[in-house]
């Protein structure tokens, strides 16, 4: 099963977004600065942020 994309521009994966966050990129902009998403057409600026949120609400919770 391919990984799903979040950023077509840059080619960036759901699961390349998760595993940022959880190895310490806790802010949007280093989310992007990391991986690059959004700075294509930024289209996909919502659906990071979602994984951001969710994937640090998890770490909170843990």
């Amino acid at each position: 099963m391919r990984p799903k994309r979040v950023c077509l521009c840059k080619d960036v994966s759901e699961s390349e977004l998760v595993e940022a966050v959880h190895s310490g990129c806790d802010t949007f902009e280093k989310l992007v600065e990391k991986t690059r998403a959004t700075t294509g057409c930024g289209s996909c600026a919502k659906s990071v942020i979602a994984i951001l949120e969710r994937e640090l609400q998890k770490l909170i919770i843990k």
